[in-house]
């Protein structure tokens, strides 16, 4: 009966240990966490895994803090030329814009082959 309670206990910490370190695959997952795990995921790996989550025009605002005018010239379809972000296009995240007011409280701009994608929070996975 030991040995089976025991067997019992180690799956269970088994799988929870798995669940703790498994990326996050609900819709929403980069949306509700706080600002710090946020920011953490800055120079991590990630895909666009829908469509309609892309900013193409963000970059026209005047209201957000940009990392820097080149990134922002970059950052949206005035300056991707012939690019369109797809799904499963991959990149980096070099940026959160955070946004404490909005159902979509984070936007992930996300370096991909050199041009810049703003992505709404609940539009992406990360690959690694």
């Amino acid at each position: 009966m030991k040995a089976i309670s025991l067997t019992l206990f180690l799956l269970c910490c088994v799988t929870i240990c798995k669940a703790q370190s498994a990326p996050a695959t609900d819709k929403n997952a980069y949306c509700s966490i706080d600002n710090a795990a946020a920011l953490k995921l800055i120079g991590k790996h990630a895909k666009i895994s829908a469509e309609g989550g892309v900013y193409s025009t963000l970059n026209d605002s005047e209201s957000l803090k940009w990392p820097s005018p080149e990134i922002k010239a970059l950052s949206g379809r005035s300056g991707w030329k012939k690019y369109k972000p797809a799904k499963g296009d991959v990149g980096t995240i070099v940026h959160v814009f955070i946004d404490n007011v909005s159902t979509s409280k984070y936007i992930y701009l996300l370096q991909i082959k050199g041009i810049y994608v703003p992505v709404a929070c609940g539009y992406i996975a990360l690959t690694e």
